[in-house]
């Protein structure tokens, strides 16, 4: 067990599948910008952080460890924590196994007790952690998209017309409303992960929908999230830090591997990405 005091430390929650990681991890070593300089990583799909003391106060600190690493840290030490599409694991205590579920019985009612007494110190812990520099969410960075597009409608933005549909029947309703223009991508975090073992990776994209899928399909599936499909000139990807807009311009129109969704790359034919300044005011009303 190992702690190293008054080195600046950024926390990054992550899980093993994921890439991206390992390429921040690559920049922020490069741009050194703190010396000296630690990033800690905890994978949450073999790893948890163990809660070994906190100091109750106006200013709280917590000493924690990162499970079969070694790595011990005190949460004053952090400057930033990242979430990178995953939920921090905090050390489970509840040893109380029980199957029956009922109120009534003794070890369900002491498990109940457990989990709630864990989660009153993991919610403690995730409170301080709000008052650093934070990307993303305990959550997993999970953002409703049919929530997303309320919001930007609430706010004045225009949004593609859009729907839930669970059968074969609306689902073909819709389609000849909107000419065949129908694209379905999914409403929560597309799955998207790889495998370092094998080198490989796999992906869930945004895809066309005509009559031709409603011939594949049963009379009734899962509500599966169905927009109207546009035509554009190009893409713009926005990102928000600090009440700023960093956007930049996708030409992924021009590529037909690459029109219905850009994650489906084309590495023979890169596609050009270019800095991009939005009007002011849709920068204004993208900030809520």
């Amino acid at each position: 067990m190992s702690i190293t005091k008054n080195t600046k430390k950024i926390f990054a929650v992550t899980d093993g599948n994921d890439y991206s990681i390992k390429e921040i991890t690559e920049w922020l070593r490069f741009y050194q910008l703190y010396k000296p300089f630690e990033l800690l990583v905890l994978n949450t799909s073999k790893q948890n952080l163990i809660i070994k003391y906190a100091t109750i106060s106006k200013k709280p600190d917590v000493l924690c460890e990162i499970s079969d690493s070694g790595q011990t840290f005190y949460l004053s030490d952090l400057i930033a924590i990242f979430f990178r599409q995953t939920r921090l694991n905090i050390q489970d205590h509840t040893n109380i196994k029980s199957n029956s579920g009922s109120f009534a019985d003794i070890k369900s009612r002491f498990s109940n007790y457990l989990m709630a007494y864990e989660e009153t110190t993991r919610c403690f812990f995730l409170n301080c952690l709000s008052k650093l520099n934070i990307i993303g969410y305990d959550n997993g960075s999970i953002i409703n998209k049919l929530e997303v597009l309320v919001q930007a409608e609430n706010v004045g933005l225009r949004i593609p017309e859009s729907h839930l549909v669970s059968s074969k029947k609306d689902l073909h309703v819709v389609l000849k409303k909107n000419d065949e223009q129908l694209i379905t991508k999914s409403v929560a975090i597309g799955l998207s992960f790889f495998d370092l073992n094998k080198n490989a990776s796999f992906h869930q994209f945004t895809a066309k929908v005509d009559f031709n899928t409603i011939k594949r399909i049963p009379s009734s599936f899962a509500p599966s999230f169905v927009q109207k499909s546009y035509d554009k000139l190009f893409e713009i990807r926005t990102f928000i830090l600090d009440s700023n807009c960093y956007s930049w311009a996708l030409m992924s129109q021009s590529n037909n591997q690459t029109e219905i969704d850009y994650r489906n790359y084309d590495w023979d034919n890169p596609m050009r990405v270019v800095p991009y300044q939005l009007p002011k005011s849709i920068e204004k009303k993208s900030i809520v």
